[in-house]
């Protein structure tokens, strides 16, 4: 971390990469989608997404930021679900199911989701579920917590 000058104001990351999901969870996480799958279908935790600059300001508070843009090939926004997916994706509680894409198993599959789980609805079409358009973002606060119980910091 120590060019963080580097980063963008506006570049936004899942939180899933810093650990902000733990190892309990994450093998809670894929007990669960051992205990739902049918065979094919990409799993995808609803997470918390985070902006690279409260990172840095979580980190060292004190320090003066400089904003010089994206490095080359750095993308402003991870995509979980993009637009294509989201025909095939049910939403759960905490998570998404992405079906898989051959006709006639997606169909059964779609249908074996959403009869067997009262809580799965249909993800709306022509969506993309990203680190923009998450709904929880993380303050600066809340990073630092997660930071310093992870014993990053």
């Amino acid at each position: 971390m120590k060019n963080l000058k580097k980063y963008a104001f506006s570049v936004v990351r899942s939180f899933g990469n810093i650990r902000n999901i733990t190892l309990k969870e994450a093998i809670e996480f894929v007990i669960n989608a051992l205990k739902i799958m049918k065979g094919g279908e990409v799993f995808v935790p609803k997470i918390p997404s985070f902006k690279v600059i409260d990172l840095a300001r979580a980190i060292y508070p004190e320090k003066k930021l400089k904003i010089i843009g994206l490095r080359p090939g750095e993308k402003l926004h991870e995509e979980m679900i993009s637009n294509g997916e989201s025909l095939n994706a049910i939403e759960y509680k905490n998570s998404y199911i992405i079906c898989p894409y051959y006709s006639e198993y997606n169909i059964w599959d779609q249908k074996h989701h959403l009869r067997n789980k009262p809580s799965a609805k249909k993800f709306p079409e022509n969506i993309s579920y990203n680190s923009l358009t998450n709904k929880r973002f993380l303050s600066v606060k809340e990073i630092k917590k997660l930071l310093i119980k992870n014993k990053f910091i």
